[in-house]
Parts: C-alpha cells; structure tokens; sequence
C-alpha cells in the first residue's frame, strides 16, 4: 500500500521483485489473471472473466441472459473508478468446477 499509486506495470513488477516488500510472484500472477494489473504497457487480455471463481469466488455469468432492464442498470468494469464504491449485482444460475 505505501509504494501506491503505481504508474505503470514495470513499476509495479519492481516493487514486487524487491525483497521484503511483502508481495509475491503468485500475487502478481493473480493480478494478472483477473485484470487487477491492468496498465498502458500491460493491456487486459480479455479472458480475466475467465479466472474471477478461481481467483475471487465471483461466478460468470451470461450476459445475454440478463433482462435489458436490469442490464440497462448494470456497471462495466471498465468504467469503475479506483476512488469510490459501488452495489454489485450477480445472478447465479449454476457454477462450474
């Protein structure tokens, strides 16, 4: 927290690769994983949505089966803000292991 905010993802791998910082490689793979690390030198893949059960317990979901009403109400995570808070609305119709 006290090396934040990071202004790049080459910024971000230094720190974690100096020791005694308190992170690891794993924590940085798992950033990557769910987009947490995304940067203009470190672009989101598009399969994080793939990894939120393994990483975060966040079940996908479809969005096709979601009413356009409820849609229409609906966040995308590219416009969350690191400032803020917000509700977040899941629909669970089954989870795969």
């Amino acid at each position: 927290m006290e090396y934040r905010p990071f202004t790049s993802y080459s910024d971000l791998y230094s720190k974690v690769n100096e020791k005694n910082n308190g992170l690891s490689a794993r924590t940085l793979t798992g950033l990557n994983a769910i987009g947490a690390s995304a940067f203009e030198d470190h672009p989101r893949t598009g399969d994080e949505r793939a990894n939120f059960y393994e990483y975060l317990r966040i079940p996908a979901f479809e969005l096709k089966f979601i009413p356009p009403k409820v849609r229409a109400q609906m966040t995308d995570l590219e416009d969350y803000k690191d400032n803020g808070a917000f509700c977040v609305l899941a629909m669970v119709k089954g989870i795969k292991r």
